[in-house]
């Protein structure tokens, strides 16, 4: 969380100061074919590619926390535990919770810690704190997509929860497909961030597909915790 920190309130304090002039300007507005970094202001651009950038590995972080059920799986102590009066149910979701919010946690420091910096550089700290914060708390319902992605292997079958991580990779390989203008935006928009990308202005932020994005995290995380109630719980080999 230190290192997040840090590495957001750097960028959002040097943001405001960046110039539209020069070759960073020029790669910012290539990405996608767009001009969309004109409109914005290099600053808030840059500032928003960050949070970005981040957001994606909070998602594979939060994919690691579920991770660690199958090393105490495989270890035993899942089996120790359950001989006791806990469910399977209630085992499992009490880790998931921990790891959403954690996660969560993660992005509204990040939104708080950049949209500090950013408003006190761009003296606007008003209009700056509460747009980077908004930009940086809206990118929790895609990272909580891999969380119920990661929870629903690892209920039906922790032997494939590398699965996960070929996900997680192949939505970072759209990414930068997209920015080298190999794919268009349709096929883009498979992956989960792209519905809080960081060409899509926060005020115009689009609800209903973000809604049904939590709404998809729900129902993996369902089926993923009936997985791990009807199966056989590993043990040490």
């Amino acid at each position: 969380m230190v290192g997040i920190v840090l590495y957001i309130s750097v960028f959002a304090a040097i943001s405001p100061a960046l110039s539209n002039d020069g070759g960073m300007s020029n790669w910012l507005s290539s990405l996608g074919g767009t001009s969309w970094s004109e409109e914005a202001g290099l600053g808030y651009v840059f500032i928003s590619v960050s949070i970005y950038l981040m957001s994606i590995f909070v998602a594979a972080y939060a994919m690691t926390s579920v991770s660690r059920l199958k090393k105490e799986e495989t270890e035993g102590r899942v089996e120790m535990l359950l001989d006791k009066p806990v469910s399977r149910i209630r085992w499992m979701s009490s880790h998931l919770i921990v790891a959403a919010l954690c996660s969560a946690a993660l992005l509204l420091v990040m939104g708080i810690a950049g949209g500090l910096f950013y408003g006190i550089a761009a003296g606007d700290v008003s209009g700056g704190f509460w747009s980077i914060l908004t930009m940086s708390v809206s990118k929790l319902p895609p990272v909580l997509i891999f969380l119920g992605i990661t929870a629903l292997l690892y209920g039906f079958c922790p032997k494939i929860m590398a699965l996960g991580w070929v996900i997680w990779l192949s939505s970072v390989m759209l990414e930068l497909a997209w920015e080298g203008q190999i794919i268009d935006w349709s096929i883009m928009q498979i992956s989960p961030f792209a519905y809080t990308h960081y060409t899509i202005d926060i005020t115009n932020l689009p609800l209903i597909p973000l809604f049904l994005l939590l709404c998809l995290f729900s129902i993996l995380t369902a089926i993923g915790l009936w997985g791990f109630r009807n199966r056989n719980v590993l043990t040490k080999s």
